[in-house]
């Protein structure tokens, strides 16, 4: 599955910088492109619009505000001004897989948020408005496959507290382990050796119980 959204992200990098790609193209990871792929790249190309002017694609972006050694790479930001003048920063995060994806706080996002606020000169501007996309084509969502919330970064201040202490709390030389969702939906790469995990789950059976 981790193979096959790396294609489908390719594939949309492709299309979205002006190249030609198809059913039945291999990815650089050795994937086939298939129909369901594509089907899903029409989707989040569509909700992108055809202007692609400015457009960042695939670039990473540090988030020293953050954390000097944070950074990430959200699959597509632009920034641009609205009629009043003000700056607005879209940031797109294209989910090819099933599980679902909040777009509303969604942590991985205002992470991105705070890198652009360092990238473009304003990192303590909060007068900057962020439009947060998540697109995901293949769940199902009440809301649809588009999905945009629309925050000022004046309200995100007490959200970049909390990564802040999250990214120095990851980096002491024996960081906590706090068992949370993240966990129960197996993303976990570490979960299977997790102890802090294991009592958790041996609580929640003894409360069961």
């Amino acid at each position: 599955a981790s193979r096959e959204g790396t294609a489908a992200h390719w594939a949309a990098a492709q299309v979205l910088g002006g190249g030609l790609v198809d059913v039945g193209v291999i990815a650089p990871n050795g994937v086939i492109l298939t129909p369901e792929m594509m089907e899903a790249v029409d989707v989040y190309t569509d909700a992108v619009g055809p202007n692609r002017d400015g457009l960042l694609i695939e670039q990473p972006v540090a988030c020293p505000e953050l954390h000097p050694h944070c950074w990430g790479t959200p699959d597509l930001r632009k920034y641009y001004n609205d009629v009043e003048g003000g700056l607005v920063v879209r940031i797109w995060d294209f989910k090819y897989g099933r599980g679902l994806v909040e777009v509303f706080e969604n942590w991985q996002l205002m992470t991105y948020g705070s890198g652009a606020l360092s990238e473009c000169g304003n990192p303590l501007d909060t007068e900057v408005i962020f439009e947060f996309y998540v697109v995901q084509p293949r769940a199902f969502h009440p809301d649809g496959p588009v999905r945009m919330w629309r925050v000022r970064a004046s309200a995100l201040p007490a959200k970049f507290n909390l990564l802040r202490a999250a990214f120095a709390a990851a980096c002491q030389p024996n960081p906590p382990a706090i068992p949370c969702a993240w966990c129960k939906t197996a993303y976990c790469t570490a979960a299977h050796g997790c102890t802090a995990l294991q009592r958790a789950a041996y609580r929640a059976c003894d409360v069961a119980t």
